[in-house]
């Protein structure tokens, strides 16, 4: 995604919002928030990654806010269904992408505490990226790395480590290293546990 596309995002907003009643005041949030969303976005492009945190979660915020806003248009009618829908997708597709880029914050943050934990210890080497396999994403890197420190973990032994991640984010991200041949389920339900492959 680059600079282009998200200008079009955004003129597709304003075509979208053209056939809202004129004095509905749900017309002028939406446009002022795919340009508030555009402006941020833009601003994170050109700028340090490092230095755009807060940036990057009030983007998060902004995207949730539009997402509702859509929503609320959708269940008026105003315009097709799909139209919304599309821009919607649009915007979440965004927000998953700026996730990835929070993620990795969060990781350098662990990496710089020297997190550890009584039954799951993590260090900086832990953290590290494995830059030869890029399909993985940032939390997945983490699980490997902590699935080759252990002979198996369960679930809510990874949580440990990723807190601020939910159990069913992190199932999915095990669900897709094992569909990847990268890791193996053993088990059903509570006794659930991992292991590479």
């Amino acid at each position: 995604m680059n600079k282009d596309y998200f200008i079009k995002l955004t003129s597709s907003v304003y075509r979208v919002t053209l056939l809202f009643p004129k004095k509905e005041p749900l017309r002028l949030l939406v446009r002022e928030t795919a340009n508030d969303i555009m402006t941020d976005i833009l601003t994170v492009l050109q700028s340090d990654i490092t230095k755009s945190r807060e940036l990057i979660e009030r983007l998060e915020a902004r995207i949730d806010v539009m997402v509702g806003y859509l929503q609320v248009a959708k269940d008026q009618d105003w315009v097709s269904s799909f139209e919304i829908i599309q821009i919607e997708e649009e915007y979440n597709k965004i927000k998953e992408e700026i996730l990835e880029i929070s993620e990795a914050f969060e990781m350098s943050d662990i990496m710089q505490r020297g997190s550890e934990n009584e039954e799951v210890i993590m260090n900086k080497e832990t953290l590290m990226p494995v830059m030869a396999n890029v399909s993985l994403t940032g939390r997945q890197e983490v699980i490997i790395r902590l699935l080759k420190e252990h002979e198996t973990l369960q679930v809510k032994e990874v949580q440990k480590v990723l807190s601020n991640v939910t159990k069913r984010t992190l199932r999915r991200d095990l669900k897709d290293l094992v569909d990847k041949g990268k890791a193996e389920r053993i088990g059903q339900g509570n006794e659930t546990v991992y292991r590479l492959n």
